[in-house]
């Protein structure tokens, strides 16, 4: 009996490191809702606000519908690992979705204390004016904590 029980225990946490091992891939569309599953083009977030609200996981794919533009800030939530990053890129045929933060201040896409993402075929741009020679806009990716604690 003892053995049968390890079995189905052994059994149980297999099952569950495939599932948490599944990436999933979300879509952002201007045609799309927020109150879909974002998990297909027919399915696809609207916003960057939920993207923000998200936490992803390693091996999860983001992407973008090509020509889409949004305005704001990009701050998603979640680390990847090693081998296994978060990836956010774009979908469909077109330009390169756009990331346009306006005349505010700050990142268009921004990191804090997280590892292991890519980020490709996107366009982050800005309308800030130079302060100190510094332009903002891009990519910031903050590490912040104790030495070797991050």
């Amino acid at each position: 009996m003892k053995s049968f029980i390890t079995y189905i225990v052994w059994l149980g946490i297999f099952f569950l490191s495939i599932a948490h091992s599944i990436a999933t891939t979300y879509y952002l569309s201007p045609e799309g809702q927020d109150n879909h599953t974002g998990q297909s083009p027919d399915q696809a977030w609207a916003s960057l606000y939920k993207l923000n609200q998200s936490t992803f996981l390693p091996g999860d794919v983001i992407l973008l519908k090509s020509g889409g533009i949004w305005f704001g800030h990009l701050a998603p939530k979640g680390s990847g690992s090693k081998g296994n990053p978060i990836s956010i890129s774009s979908y469909g045929q077109g330009n390169r979705p756009v990331i346009n933060i306006g005349e505010t201040e700050g990142a268009g896409l921004q990191l804090n204390n997280q590892s292991w993402w890519e980020i490709n075929g996107l366009e982050i741009t800005s309308g800030a004016p130079h302060k100190l020679d510094v332009r903002r806009g891009g990519i910031m990716a903050y590490a912040e904590g104790e030495e070797g604690k991050i």
